[in-house]
């Protein structure tokens, strides 16, 4: 893997020198990275660190088991083109995701929030959900990937 070397890594891209498996990882560390990036942003508005530290964790695993196991679903390094189906079937996944997180946070703060000061509680609550959102997607993820690997 090169992390420094993007003349490089695009001769090898350019040649197929690189294996799926090589690709998972580029994709894995990018999601990772990305996922850091995010939340160090929280991390300098939050109130409370510990909430948002555990679901920066919570995520980053998340992430990196969610990726092992699709990534196995797809065939592992026998598989053909994980990178390209999990972007093609992630935006369709997302933003099913994304209106059912909608959905939820109007019905929750017409109900709920009206009567609930906001507090730690509600922080952890809403934690809660972006990892299980994340599970969500994943668990999509496999789910078609074991349809289009199906014999």
């Amino acid at each position: 893997m090169y992390f420094w070397k993007t003349a490089k890594l695009a001769d090898d891209i350019k040649n197929n020198k690189v294996s799926e498996k090589s690709k998972m990882y580029y994709y894995l560390l990018l999601m990772s990275l990305s996922n850091i990036m995010a939340y160090e942003f929280l991390i300098e508005l939050s109130f409370d660190m510990a909430v948002v530290l555990s679901e920066l964790l919570l995520t980053f695993l998340v992430i990196i088991i969610g990726t092992l196991i699709t990534f196995n679903t797809n065939k592992g390094e026998d598989g053909v083109d994980y990178i390209a189906r999990v972007v093609m079937l992630g935006l369709p996944i997302s933003i099913k995701i994304i209106v059912l997180i909608l959905a939820l946070a109007i019905f929750l703060s017409e109900i709920v929030y009206y009567y609930w000061a906001y507090d730690l509680l509600t922080d952890t609550f809403i934690s809660i959900g972006v990892v299980l959102a994340s599970v969500l997607m994943f668990y999509r993820l496999n789910v078609h990937l074991k349809f289009i690997n199906q014999a």
